[in-house]
């Protein structure tokens, strides 16, 4: 059952994800000029019509992007800029296979589940003009007034699929024996601070041990996303998780793209602690 409650922590996330998408406008700019020779690659048959657009059209609409993730990230005609960044991350998305990564694919999916949510209520210019035409109490009226947090369900739904399905792939044996040969393993294993753990694991054939607890934390991650609310030090470990990745494991924006979903997991609050919390900010 989807809950119901205000759009402050929806209204937070909105902040918190626009370097994201951002991110996302300028990596698509800087590898299409890269690339402007090379042709698209397809992801799929039904998608090849997206390659035929112009690598100059590609980078107007990123900049298009760029524009309107700036404006839903200062809160301005925020509805209509989302739902524009909606739009525009269709043909940029699936240009060509060349500029895929699975981070930026679920950024896309998040970005499509922000529309569904009032999240200029709070902290944007779109709630500062709507103070000045009409009286203190219609605006907190109006600022304060519950929804169904269908985008917010949904978002957190991905994520719970996205811990799932990852954890279920590495129990797969053979998982770590393709992760082993990449050079993301090769630098973690030279790593000062990584590295003398991981031989030492190795050496003692135990190096299972820390591979099983990052599974069972996932797959515990799957469910802990929607008790966030009651129990916000659920949130806090997945923050610190996700902190401890990026000192192994570094994914650009990654961490702070999971970080952010886990802040908006607190909300609506349902602890004395993250209650008074909610209380101040939309006092």
């Amino acid at each position: 059952m989807i809950a119901k409650g205000p759009a402050l922590g929806i209204s937070i996330f909105r902040i918190l994800w626009t370097p994201v998408q951002i991110s996302f406008a300028l990596y698509i700019i800087i590898w299409t000029w890269d690339e402007w020779s090379l042709p698209a690659l397809p992801y799929h048959p039904l998608l090849t019509p997206f390659t035929f657009i112009p690598p100059s059209l590609i980078i107007v609409l990123s900049f298009l992007y760029l524009l309107f993730a700036i404006l839903v990230g200062i809160g301005w005609h925020t509805r209509f800029s989302q739902n524009m960044l909606a739009i525009l991350s269709i043909p940029l998305f699936f240009h060509s296979a060349s500029t895929y990564h699975n981070h930026y694919a679920f950024a896309l999916f998040i970005t499509f589940f922000l529309t569904l949510s009032p999240t200029e209520r709070f902290f944007s210019l779109d709630a500062c003009n709507i103070r000045r035409a009409l009286s203190p109490s219609a605006f907190r009226a109006w600022q304060n007034e519950e929804f169904l947090l269908t985008g917010q369900f949904l978002i957190l739904l991905q994520t719970s699929f996205l811990y799932f399905f990852s954890a279920l792939n590495k129990t797969n044996p053979d998982w770590f024996w393709r992760w082993s040969a990449t050079p993301e393993f090769a630098d973690l294993s030279h790593s000062a601070i990584f590295g003398p753990l991981i031989s030492l694991l190795l050496q003692h054939h135990l190096l299972w041990i820390p591979m099983i607890g990052i599974i069972m934390t996932m797959f515990a991650f799957t469910i802990g996303l929607f008790l966030a609310c009651r129990h916000p030090w659920i949130a806090f470990v997945g923050i610190l998780f996700h902190l401890l990745l990026e000192l192994s494991l570094p994914v650009i924006l990654f961490t702070p793209m999971m970080m952010s979903i886990w802040i908006l997991a607190m909300f609506p609050a349902e602890h004395s602690f993250t209650k008074s919390i909610e209380k101040s900010l939309m006092s």
